[in-house]
């Protein structure tokens, strides 16, 4: 499941961590791809949702920072059922509101692969530029990928767009490519993706259409071609 969650919305609504939580455990997925989740800013009323997320799911969970202030973070996060074996960062280019994209090794009842989340640039038009070259950085880290791998995230672009045609070659397969999906409440479009090494295939893939957040989660199933 790849799911931008909107942390900042706890500002304005003290359940919101609590509801977004709700609809995790009842989807009950492998993995989890978190964007927009906030440790101690102002907008979180100063909480940390990662700890939240991880105590009222039963999941174990990696923060992937993407910025900082003082005590507080931005970033990425991964939950999972499994165990997280190893975990990285690495920050994306551009410039503006930084961006990064996490790595995290996870043992799923005995498969190991590599979970990457990102989040990339927003502006509509105006950061496709940026967008373009963070897709591209993010492409190229996970072709590097030892093991296999998913890529979830938020990457704020259609299915047609020129920044995700970096991922068009056969060597990533996208679930959104393939049917129109709305991910997006209020854009009525897809923004939101889940892409797999070429060694494993995407059997399903459906929008929730549930919780708080302005994004609906998008679940997948997976598994290994042959």
């Amino acid at each position: 499941m790849t799911y931008n969650i909107k942390g900042q919305s706890a500002l304005l609504n003290a359940r919101h961590i609590e509801r977004i939580a709700e609809v995790i455990r009842d989807v009950k997925p492998d993995i989890v791809g978190v964007q927009e989740l906030h440790r101690g800013t102002w907008q979180s009323r100063f909480r940390d949702q990662a700890a939240e997320l991880e105590r009222l799911t039963g999941m174990q969970l990696f923060f992937g920072r993407a910025m900082s202030k003082g005590s507080s973070e931005y970033g990425n996060a991964v939950l999972t059922r499994g165990t997280i074996i190893d975990t990285r960062i690495d920050p994306l280019p551009g410039k503006g509101e930084p961006r990064s994209m996490l790595g995290a090794t996870i043992d799923v009842d005995g498969i190991r692969l590599i979970a990457y989340v990102t989040h990339l640039v927003a502006w509509a038009r105006f950061g496709s530029r940026t967008r373009l070259m963070q897709a591209g950085a993010v492409a190229r880290m996970v072709a590097k990928s030892e093991l296999p791998f998913v890529l979830m995230g938020d990457f704020n672009t259609n299915p047609t767009s020129e920044e995700l045609r970096v991922f068009h070659d056969g060597s990533i397969v996208t679930s959104c490519v393939a049917e129109k999906i709305v991910t997006h409440r209020a854009t009525k479009q897809c923004l939101d993706y889940i892409f797999t090494d070429p060694t494993w295939q995407i059997r399903d893939a459906r929008v929730i259409e549930r919780g708080p957040s302005d994004h609906w989660p998008l679940l997948a199933t997976i598994d290994r071609r042959g």
